[in-house]
């Protein structure tokens, strides 16, 4: 959705230097876009209509087989640009893109931009050079499924998906994405919620107690924050950064 915020817009193309992508003058067709979390910014099957750079949040890239199945491709987060691919092979989207909190993005009309941007060496060179990264995290994605376990992967999952204190993926895409049986999954869950890593929340409602959790949703899994476990709390927050840290080459 098109947000008219000229003074936002104009920050964000200070700050996330869109002005040096172009050599051509297309920073006036420049529209800021708002996406609720949960909203599609991208449909799978759609005409490309907007050259999207995210510039806050958070999205998460997907596609749906014929069967039925998703398979989640990669996550990515500000500063990136979405739709480059489409753009250049001038088709239609060929992924959905979804707003995993509340994003904010820059769009350029394909309708009133296309032929300006296939023509601009400078935007064409960062496109070139955003899609060797893209196939370099790739690579480092289908190293990490192979090099690390399926404790550290779905701990770096939980991290890199959580809303504040809320793990709230769905379970099939988890597995689908860390490339491990559904079953297998579930086992690894359990053992985090038996080592009190995790909780899974049924109908809770919420109360005053210390030991109340913070929300009350059925079916997802909640990272501990009760009082008296406020250490445990710290500890696997810390433990997740530090596996993160240590794979920072490695994106999802």
């Amino acid at each position: 959705m098109i947000w008219n915020n000229e003074e936002l817009c104009r920050q964000y193309i200070q700050s996330c230097n869109i002005q040096g992508l172009f050599s051509t003058p297309v920073l006036g067709e420049i529209c800021l876009h708002r996406f609720a979390r949960g909203e599609n910014i991208y449909r799978e099957g759609e005409p490309l209509r907007e050259l999207f750079f995210l510039v806050k949040g958070q999205v998460k890239v997907f596609r749906t087989h014929h069967n039925g199945k998703v398979s989640v491709v990669e996550f990515a987060s500000a500063f990136d640009i979405l739709g480059e691919l489409e753009l250049v092979n001038a088709r239609d989207t060929t992924i959905s893109v979804q707003a995993l909190r509340e994003c904010h993005c820059l769009g350029l009309s394909m309708a009133r931009c296309r032929e300006q941007l296939l023509r601009d060496y400078t935007f064409l060179t960062f496109v070139a050079r955003r899609l060797g990264e893209r196939l370099g995290d790739i690579s480092n994605h289908q190293s990490l499924n192979t090099s690390y376990s399926v404790e550290v992967r779905l701990a770096r999952y939980i991290h890199y998906t959580r809303r504040g204190d809320m793990f709230e993926e769905r379970l099939t895409e988890a597995a689908e994405y860390l490339g491990v049986s559904y079953r297998h999954l579930q086992r690894i869950i359990a053992k985090f919620c038996a080592d009190g890593l995790l909780e899974r929340v049924g109908a809770v409602t919420a109360s005053a107690s210390p030991s109340a959790l913070k929300t009350s949703t059925k079916g997802r899994y909640d990272i501990f924050h009760r009082q008296h476990d406020i250490c445990r709390v710290a500890f696997l927050i810390k433990r997740v950064k530090s596996i993160v840290k240590g794979c920072q080459n490695c994106r999802f």
